[in-house]
């Protein structure tokens, strides 16, 4: 399911990239189905435009969160089984150890390794496998940490939009709308095949297989009473699998690519 996720939104990203003015590198990471704010912060060192890559991004999680809680409860049987989730904590000293642990040294082995959005995804890498692992405890990054790295992500990409980048944007409107409701039609067939070889419910593959809009999505779980567990876990691997996959396939689909227009 994830594989066939990832191969819809990079054939997608290419399909598009023939039709608009965007480029190959922005839309196909502009369509990466999940990991929004990793796939823009590693974006620059593919050669995409970021604020582009943004913009479709979160589009694409704006979609996905009007359309995927009425849908599943259209589809919903109230026979789910749900699963609590436990946000855990190894107290504030622990928790910023942890964080700051993964941050600086998954940053210095990137440095070793040269991978391909090696910031982002080492740091990521590390962090799963010390919680899979269990060796990090209950450790968790806080809240408020958490929320500045969104928001210097936010500002970094915002402060460069200019007015000739919101017209690219709206010109890019209609056909990213139209890929992004292919996207979630994909994922749904998908999710229609997967749910009796899984022995779940339709709307409960629907809401672990959609596109996007992770938390809106787990809220529409519990709210269902559906099978929070398998959603979250799905959802889960999803996310990972994008962000790992997406930098380095992306790269050697479109090469080094045209070189992007200046900014103006």
């Amino acid at each position: 399911m994830i594989v066939g996720t990832l191969a819809a939104s990079l054939g997608a990203g290419l399909l598009m990239s023939r039709v608009t003015e965007a480029d190959a590198p922005t839309a196909s990471l502009g369509l990466i189905a999940g990991g929004a704010s990793g796939i823009v912060a590693m974006s620059d060192e593919l050669g995409a435009d970021a604020r582009m890559v943004a913009f479709m991004q979160y589009l694409r999680v704006l979609v996905v969160v009007l359309i995927a809680p009425p849908l599943a409860h259209l589809f919903a049987t109230g026979g789910g089984s749900g699963g609590g989730i436990d946000a855990g904590g190894a107290g504030l000293a622990g928790d910023l150890a942890f964080t700051v642990g993964c941050a600086v040294g998954g940053v210095l082995l990137a440095q070793v390794t040269r991978l391909t959005g090696g910031s982002v995804l080492v740091p990521l890498a590390l962090a799963a496998g010390l919680s899979i692992s269990g060796l990090s405890g209950d450790a968790v990054v806080p809240d408020l940490v958490e929320q500045v790295g969104f928001a210097l992500i936010g500002l970094q990409v915002g402060l460069r939009f200019t007015v000739a980048s919101l017209r690219e944007a709206r010109n890019l409107l209609p056909a990213t709308l139209v890929a992004i409701v292919a996207l979630i039609g994909v994922c749904a067939a998908m999710a229609a095949g997967m749910a009796p070889l899984a022995d779940v419910s339709f709307a409960d593959a629907y809401l672990a297989t959609t596109p996007g809009g992770l938390y809106a999505v787990l809220a529409a779980a519990a709210d269902l009473g559906a099978n929070t567990t398998f959603v979250v876990a799905v959802q889960a691997l999803r996310v990972f699998v994008m962000v790992l996959a997406a930098p380095p396939l992306v790269r050697l689909l479109v090469g080094r690519g045209p070189p992007r227009r200046a900014s103006a």
